[in-house]
């Protein structure tokens, strides 16, 4: 985990550097975001690393006062008993919904989706395998915080295949 953050802090910095713009109106539509994040994961022990990619479908007030998105994730990490060592790749799609606030940095969403997890073991040792592939619900509650009109940063917490994420975003 520390590697991880050695590696993704360096490349935040020069990336706000590079995107310096104001940051204006928050989550939009015609817009598509996309961007690596880490997490922990509601299984298994480690760290998760993955990618998450969302789409606006609505413009602001066409489904309520926000907007709805759809969104992609995949998230990959390891894990080991004394038997087996673990590799999982969870692949979400979900609806999220972006709730607006005037001229504001922040973007609130809460979503839910379905995923499923794809499970590969190496036997380390001869008891039965403890993890298998298999589908599972997802729901999350975060928020973006916009430095610039096309670079952010999000937080969630949910359930499904991450407890919690933390990454940034590139507005397309």
């Amino acid at each position: 985990m520390k590697n991880s953050f050695r590696i993704l802090i360096p490349i935040v910095a020069v990336l706000v550097l590079l995107s310096a713009n104001t940051a204006e109106a928050q989550f939009v539509n015609g817009s598509f975001y996309v961007g690596p994040e880490i997490g922990v994961p509601s299984y298994g022990t480690g760290a998760a690393a993955g990618l998450l990619a969302e789409f606006p479908l609505t413009d602001a007030k066409s489904f309520g006062p926000g907007i709805l998105a759809l969104g992609i994730r995949g998230d990959y990490w390891t894990t080991k008993d004394p038997n087996y060592l673990y590799h999982f790749l969870a692949i979400s799609a979900m609806a999220n919904y972006h709730f607006p606030l005037d001229k504001g940095k922040f973007d609130p969403f809460i979503g839910a989706g379905l995923g499923y997890d794809i499970v590969g073991t190496t036997q380390t040792g001869t008891a039965p395998v403890s993890y298998k592939s298999r589908p599972f619900f997802t729901a999350q509650v975060g928020s973006r915080y916009f430095l610039t009109s096309r670079f952010d940063f999000r937080a969630q917490v949910g359930f499904g295949d991450c407890y919690l994420a933390l990454g940034f975003d590139f507005r397309l």
